[in-house]
């Protein structure tokens, strides 16, 4: 696995083959390999039997899976309120990256691109309404599919950086993907 790949399990596969499918026409060939949580992560055990989620040794699974790959793919299902930043997990998945200065490319469904180039073409207003959209980031409020992993990872947050500085952190890289979008245009 080269890449990890942060996603919100309730995108559709649709927008997720769109989406890795944007990511892979602007990346030289070569082999790829996704460390995908849905694959490695007993799905059984998670959903029917309703065994922890295994998040107990959060902080050292996602830095030892983030160092090893050294890049994220973060897919996002839109610019316009993306289920992405209302996710726990995928907050925190941003925040770590970040904090262990490891590359994140974003990238969105085709449908999505389009939208945003059509915004980011209005200029300054546009622009404003995009990173308005992108910035809307609150760990505290944001969900997971198992409430003890939701708990788990704020506690987590909590103990650690707190919630502003998370959310701080994610805000500063959902603007400086943007303002690349912007600049490559």
């Amino acid at each position: 696995q080269n890449h990890f790949m942060s996603w919100s399990w309730q995108y559709s596969l649709g927008q997720l083959r769109s989406a890795l499918q944007m990511w892979r026409v602007q990346r030289p060939a070569g082999e790829i390999f996704f460390y995908m949580c849905f694959f490695v992560n007993n799905q059984f055990r998670l959903i029917v039997d309703g065994t922890p989620a295994g998040s107990d040794n959060l902080e050292e699974v996602f830095e030892a899976n983030l160092r090893r790959t050294g890049h994220v793919v973060a897919v996002l299902d839109t610019w316009h309120q993306p289920m992405y930043l209302r996710r726990v997990w995928t907050i925190y998945e941003q925040y770590v990256a970040c904090a262990l200065h490891i590359d994140v490319t974003f990238v969105m469904p085709y449908d999505a691109s389009v939208s945003l180039s059509q915004k980011l073409s209005l200029r300054d207003a546009g622009i404003a309404e995009v990173t308005g959209s992108l910035c809307e980031v609150n760990v505290a409020h944001a969900e997971a599919f198992d409430p003890r992993d939701e708990k788990k990872v704020k506690e987590t947050i909590q103990r650690s950086v707190g919630f502003d500085r998370v959310n701080s952190h994610v805000k500063s890289a959902m603007v400086q993907w943007i303002s690349g979008v912007v600049r490559d245009k």
